[in-house]
């Protein structure tokens, strides 16, 4: 459970870009956790870094959280899963978080 504090305050951010909200949404839409390269495929993105530094960003700001690790079939390498931070209302919904 977030506390309401947190839940003010991602009402409150008013200073990210469209990129941002954009891979919110991708999170929002998809509901399930996915790595950034996830992020890149399903936003069609052109670069990793159009997506990795906005996907650590909203991680630093609480709107994101890592919740796992898997191996990239491109890279082979483990990778971060992230997922949105669950902000619940009283009736068990999920809070837009912009």
């Amino acid at each position: 459970m977030i506390h309401r504090n947190s839940i003010a305050s991602y009402r409150s951010i008013t200073d990210l870009g469209d990129r941002h909200r954009r891979i919110y949404e991708l999170f929002l839409m998809r509901g399930y956790p996915m790595t950034d390269r996830d992020v890149k495929l399903a936003g069609r993105f052109e670069d990793m870094n159009l997506v990795r530094p906005r996907i650590t960003e909203l991680v630093d700001l609480g709107i994101l959280v890592e919740c796992g690790s898997v191996v990239d079939p491109e890279t082979k390498r483990m990778v971060r899963q992230c997922r949105i931070r669950q902000a619940i209302d009283s009736n068990g919904v999920q809070l837009r978080m912009f």
